[in-house]
């Protein structure tokens, strides 16, 4: 059995998954990231030893938010929200104290390797992008990560548009100050976009000026990578498929109609598992490295 993790900013999930790569169970805590990276450490230690008394755990997987090194499972960069957490040697620190084998790799790397083996459909060339407080982003060729020279390949949200990080423009965080600046009283995306649902003026201003940052990212993308598929998860999949529709829409509009039909955009179909499953199959490529 593997204990697998996917560490967030608010959450800690983990659970168990046998062989077959099938969640048996799942469990979580808060990451109380306020207390900072060791904190986050030893409360993940704890957890294994609590495990081992009851399961025959024989690997540990992690998936992490940060810039990470998957080779040594380090965490090389993170936001701040996340207090004292570069610099931590996950993988060293967590064997040496359980004796089992870890690993480590990008919650969003993670994520789309999940959508990679066990999506609707699987596959196995694509872009990935969530979208939800930030933006992150993974690229995977032939079924495995691409990682880049300093294992940050697919920060979508650090690119510029309009001289802005893409983030601090089409996130839903983004998305949810503007809505404030202008005025609604609102405390969650959702809410805008109901007013926006029943023709609300303010929150239709909101919501076009986000789906026009978030095309003109997605179409600098689309023409450098030419990709047959464009994954797209976190929070703001919770509008389904009326948001893939408004999205082409704006795509339409901006993209050569040559692109327009080059490729094809779905929701990620694995919701808050993904992590964990994604932490499962990086552990397998790396035990048969061993």
């Amino acid at each position: 059995m593997i204990l697998s993790f996917d560490i967030g900013g608010t959450a800690i999930k983990f659970g168990i998954i046998n062989n077959q790569g099938k969640l048996t169970e799942k469990y979580s805590m808060a990451t109380d990231a306020h207390l900072g990276g060791p904190s986050i450490l030893l409360r993940i230690i704890d957890t294994i030893h609590d495990f081992k008394h009851t399961h025959e755990i024989s690997g540990i997987a992690i998936s992490s938010a940060g810039v990470i090194d998957p080779i040594h499972g380090i965490v090389l960069a993170t936001t701040d929200t996340m207090k004292d957490y570069a610099g931590i040697h996950l993988k060293e620190e967590i064997e040496k104290n359980t004796g089992i084998f870890t690993t480590v790799e990008n919650d969003v790397n993670c994520a789309a390797l999940a959508e990679s083996v066990f999506g609707n459909p699987p596959l196995q060339d694509f872009l990935a992008m969530t979208i939800g407080t930030g933006i992150g982003g993974a690229i995977v060729v032939n079924g495995k990560i691409v990682h880049g020279n300093s294992y940050s390949a697919g920060e979508w949200g650090r690119m510029l548009i309009h001289g802005i990080p893409y983030e601090k423009l089409a996130s839903l965080s983004s998305l949810l100050l503007y809505a404030r600046e202008l005025g609604l009283q609102v405390n969650h995306t959702h809410e805008v976009f109901e007013k926006y649902d029943q023709k609300d003026p303010i929150a239709v201003k909101v919501i076009d000026r986000f789906y026009q940052y978030l095309a003109d990212g997605i179409v600098n993308l689309i023409y450098t990578f030419n990709p047959s598929h464009l994954v797209i998860g976190g929070g703001i999949s919770n509008r389904g498929d009326q948001f893939i529709l408004e999205l082409r829409s704006v795509l339409k509009q901006k993209i050569e109609p040559y692109f327009i039909d080059s490729f094809d955009i779905q929701l990620a179909t694995l919701k808050n598992d993904s992590g964990m499953l994604g932490a499962f199959i990086h552990h397998q490529f790396q035990q048969r490295k061993k």
